[in-house]
C-alpha cells in the first residue's frame, strides 16, 4: 500500500456542533479538530450547531427547522461531490435530537457512505429513551452505522445485543493539559475544599452531595463545598439558592457561584483540595479528566466509564450513584488519608492516558484500520 500523504489522504466527513454552548460533545469534537492535521485522514467538517445556548437546547423551532434543511442541503452536495470515503456523526439517545441525528445518518446510508456513529451516552439511556416505536426507529437507524464508536471501554457492557460485536470500537476521551495545576507543596486549608463542577440538575448528584455534606456536618466536619455550574432541566436559579440555604441552616459550609469557564475554571480547580462528580449516569464525563489534569483526588460514581478512568483507591475513590451516606464516609475517609498522594497519581494516570496527544493517537489508529488496507 502506498504511504497516505497529505494529498492521497482519505476524506471522511465528521458531522457534528462545536462550542458554544459548552458541552461533552463540543469539547470532544473541539479536541479532535485541534489535532485534525496529526491523522492518517483529511478531516471535513459539518458543524451541527442549532444554537447558542444551554437553554435552547432539545427544543423545536421554525429557526432550526430551516438551518436543518440547510444541514441537508449541504451534506448531500457534499456527499456527492466531495469525495467523501467515510462519515462520523454523533447521535445522541434522547428522542427529538436523535430525530435530527438520524436524518444524518439515513442520508449518508442512501448515498451509500459507510456512516459511523460516534457515542457520548450509556446505551442504558438508550433503553430509558427509546420504548415502543421509537425503539423501532432508533434500531432501524443504528443499524444502518458501520462503526460504532465508544468512549469508554466499560460501554461496551450495555451495548445492546442487536448490535453486531465486531461494529464496536472504544476512542477513550482525552482533554488539553490545564495551564495551571494544583501545587501540593502548598500548605494545607484549614477547611479542605471540595469542588463540585457540572450542571445543576437532579441527575448530576448535588443533592445527593449536600444530604452528605450535612451527615458530615452532624459529626462536626465542616469542608468548604464550592459548586460550580448552571441551572438545567428542573432547577433555576432560585430553587439552588433556596437549597443552599436550607442546608447552610443545617451547618453545611456551601456556596453555588454559577457557571465558570476557561481560566477561571482552571485557577478553581488549581485552589480545590477534592474533585466530587456523583453523578446519577455519564458516559465518559471530560470534567474528571479534567479534576485528573490538574492533579486533584477525586470522589465519583460508579457510572459509564468512569471507572476505565479513575484508579479506585489510589486517586481516589468511587462509589455507587444516590448513595448519600457512603458519599459521606468517602469523603471523611478521604480527609484522613493523603490527597496529595492522590492528586500526583491522578495527574501522572492523566499524562499517560487522557492528553489530547494520546487522544488524537487513537483516532489515527482507527482511521488508519479503516483504510490501510485500501
Amino acid at each position: 500500500m502506498p504511504r497516505m500523504t497529505s494529498t492521497h489522504k482519505p476524506r471522511v466527513l465528521v458531522i457534528g456542533p462545536l462550542p458554544p454552548p459548552v458541552h461533552g460533545v463540543t469539547l470532544c469534537l473541539q479536541n479532535l479538530l485541534v489535532h485534525r492535521d496529526r491523522l492518517p485522514v483529511e478531516i471535513v467538517h459539518l458543524d451541527s450547531r442549532f444554537t447558542d445556548s444551554h437553554d435552547d437546547l432539545g427544543k423545536f423551532s421554525l429557526r432550526k427547522g430551516f438551518r436543518l434543511l440547510g444541514y441537508l442541503t449541504h451534506l448531500i452536495r457534499v456527499l456527492l461531490f466531495g469525495r467523501i470515503r467515510s462519515v462520523i456523526t454523533t447521535p445522541t439517545f434522547y428522542f427529538k435530537p436523535f430525530l435530527k441525528d438520524s436524518l444524518f445518518i439515513w442520508c449518508a446510508w442512501l448515498l451509500r457512505k459507510p456512516v459511523h456513529g460516534w457515542i457520548h451516552n450509556d446505551f442504558r439511556l438508550l433503553a430509558e429513551e427509546m420504548t415502543g416505536w421509537k425503539s423501532t426507529i432508533a434500531r432501524h437507524t443504528l443499524r444502518r452505522l458501520s462503526k460504532i464508536i465508544l468512549v469508554a471501554p466499560r460501554l461496551s457492557h450495555h451495548v445492546p445485543d442487536w448490535i453486531d460485536a465486531w461494529k464496536i470500537t472504544i476512542i477513550e476521551n482525552g482533554v488539553p493539559d490545564p495551564p495551571q495545576h494544583r501545587d501540593w507543596s502548598d500548605a494545607p486549608h484549614s477547611h479542605p475544599r471540595f469542588i463540585y463542577l457540572s450542571q445543576m440538575n437532579d441527575a448530576k448528584g448535588w443533592r445527593d452531595l449536600l444530604q452528605a455534606a450535612e451527615m458530615l456536618a452532624a459529626k462536626g466536619i465542616h469542608p468548604e463545598f464550592h459548586f460550580y455550574g448552571r441551572p438545567a432541566f428542573e432547577t433555576n436559579q432560585e430553587m439552588i439558592e433556596n437549597t443552599l440555604k436550607e442546608f447552610s441552616a443545617r451547618g453545611v459550609n456551601a456556596t453555588w457561584h454559577g457557571a465558570i469557564y476557561d481560566d477561571a475554571k482552571w485557577s478553581m480547580l488549581a485552589a480545590a483540595d477534592v474533585f466530587i462528580f456523583p453523578s446519577w449516569h455519564e458516559a465518559f464525563p471530560l470534567a474528571i479528566l479534567d479534576a485528573m489534569a490538574v492533579g486533584l483526588p477525586i470522589i465519583a460514581t460508579d457510572v459509564g466509564g468512569v471507572a476505565d478512568a479513575l484508579d479506585n483507591g489510589m486517586g481516589g475513590q468511587i462509589i455507587p450513584p444516590r448513595q448519600p451516606r457512603l458519599l459521606a464516609a468517602a469523603m471523611e475517609k478521604l480527609l484522613t488519608q493523603s490527597p496529595a498522594d492522590m492528586g500526583r497519581h491522578n495527574r501522572q494516570r492523566y499524562l499517560a492516558n487522557f492528553t489530547t496527544q494520546a487522544y488524537a493517537d487513537r483516532w489515527a489508529a482507527f482511521f488508519h484500520s479503516l483504510y490501510e488496507s485500501n
